[in-house]
């Protein structure tokens, strides 16, 4: 039967169940959740899938963009306890990090990826949503049922780069 306690008789402490024994109880959130994982574990035996979408810049910094940075590395570190913690219940936990995506967070949002050029990125173009989407299907797959705890950088090469990346005029670096 569905429960009828609203998230109004959660804040006053009415319907809130008890800690578990041993528990701390987040003030008006009942018990606080299995490790940093948090939330429902799925039953023993049915795994499952996580995969975090941080970014290259989980890997490598960026000046003037501490904050998300920050906050992606810090994503990207949840996944790895995530996966220490869940891979006994059979749920595998990876990141996915794009490198630059022709999207409107990076103001390509109409562009076509394979036109423009990018002497920089050993590819030499900025990448496609669906390169992503086909890493993250990856990894929800079956076939990947041993992976966990990794980072997949989504990229064209760019890290391997590193800080020079932006500033290469032109391809000639990848003469020998």
């Amino acid at each position: 039967r569905p429960s009828t306690t609203t998230s109004t008789d959660r804040r006053r402490g009415g319907g809130a169940p008890a800690a578990a024994p041993g528990r701390a109880a987040a003030p008006g959130r009942g018990p606080a959740p299995p490790g940093a994982a948090g939330g429902r574990r799925a039953p023993p035996g049915r795994g499952g899938r996580i995969i975090s979408i941080t970014s290259v810049h989980e890997h490598a910094p960026r000046v003037g963009s501490s904050a998300y940075c920050a906050a992606k590395g810090g994503l990207g570190l949840l996944t790895k306890v995530m996966a220490q913690e869940l891979a006994a219940d059979g749920i595998t936990v990876n990141a996915v990090a794009p490198g630059e995506i022709a999207t409107p967070m990076t103001g390509q949002e109409d562009v076509d990826p394979f036109t423009q050029e990018r002497p920089g990125v050993p590819v030499g173009r900025p990448g496609d949503a669906r390169e992503v989407a086909a890493v993250v299907a990856l990894l929800a797959s079956p076939a990947a049922a041993y992976v966990t705890g990794a980072s997949w950088p989504v990229d064209g090469g760019m890290l391997m780069m590193g800080p020079q990346a932006s500033s290469l005029p032109d391809d000639s670096w990848r003469s020998v």
